[in-house]
Order: C-alpha cells, then structure tokens, then sequence
C-alpha cells in the first residue's frame, strides 16, 4: 500500500475508533488495530497524539466537505434552498455521515478541555463558517459573518441533541426553518 493510501487509512480507522469509542479509545495502538496495520504505522505517520487528532480534524473537515459540494446552489438562493440544503447535510450527517459527525464532536469536547487542540479546531472551521458567511449575505443577513457562526452553532446543537437523544419526530427542516427564521431578522 503507497505511503498517502496508507496513511488516510490510518486516518479513516482513527474516524473510526473515535466515532464508536470517543476521545478516550483514541490511542496510535487502537488506531493501527482498527487500520488493520502493523503496530507504530499510524506512530509513524503521526508521533504525537496531538498530531494525530489534528490529522483527523483535517480528515474529518475534507470528508464533510466532499458531499456538501453538490449541494450549494451556484447562484441566488431563497430562504426555503437553504433551508432544504440545511436539511439535507444535517440528515447526511446523522445518517451516513454520523461516525464523522460522533468523531467531530468528541473532538470538540476534547478541545473545551485541551486549548492546544483549539488552533487546529479553528482552523478547519474557518471554511464552513465562510461559506455559511456567503450563503448568509445572497440572503442579505446583516452582520453574515457573526450569524454564519451562530448558524453553525445551531446546527452543531440539534445534531448534538440527535446523537445523544434521538426521537423519531425530529423533523430538520422545521427545526432549520425555525433557526433561520430567527437569524433573519
């Protein structure tokens, strides 16, 4: 296996042990178990567990992103496209999506009681909070920039809540309706 294959694999298994264990079950030892690799590859690849987790907040943001490019709209956008954009990445991300998104926020919480983590969580945030920064001035939102993080925040909750609680009535497109409405005004 090349040496970039071997380590996003590395990467996908460190995915993979934070999404089913949390931030506790992320060691190089369970990482390699999980990649099915010899023992020290992902040593290898990243020495310390700091980076590690910075390799994964950069996995996890590239991953995210991939799908969500077929889905922003080229040009003008309604309340309601967003909306159902919205929508469909928060049913993405408790679906499909939801080992990265279990994985993310395990590390969130790891980074409320590490600072160090903080940079690299910033760092791969900056993007989204753009791109809800554009999507937010098409529709002519004042103060974009601040809202977009609000916006994230709101979203990062109800998913949050869907993880920890689920309920079959979670309804996301009333949940972001109600969210934007109030960001609109």
């Amino acid at each position: 296996m090349p040496d970039q294959s071997r380590r996003e694999a590395v990467l996908a298994a460190a995915v993979e042990v934070l999404g089913t264990g949390g931030a506790r079950a992320l060691t190089h030892r369970a990482v390699d178990r999980a990649a099915g690799v010899a023992e020290g590859t992902t040593s290898n690849h990243f020495r310390t567990r700091r980076a590690l987790v910075a390799g994964v907040l950069n996995y996890i943001s590239r991953a995210e992103a991939a799908p969500l490019d077929e889905l922003i709209p080229p040009a003008g956008l309604s309340v309601e496209e967003l909306v159902e954009l919205s929508a469909q990445r928060v049913e993405f991300l408790l679906g499909p999506g939801r080992t990265l998104t279990i994985a993310r926020h395990a590390l969130f919480l790891e980074a409320a009681l590490d600072p160090s983590l903080r940079p690299d969580l910033v760092a791969e945030s900056e993007p989204w909070w753009r791109l809800g920064t554009d999507l937010l001035a098409r529709l002519g939102v004042p103060d974009p920039e601040q809202r977009s993080r609000w916006l994230f925040a709101y979203v990062d909750g109800l998913l949050a809540d869907q993880l920890a609680r689920p309920t079959s009535s979670f309804d996301a497109r009333a949940a972001l309706r109600a969210g934007l409405t109030g960001l609109l005004s």
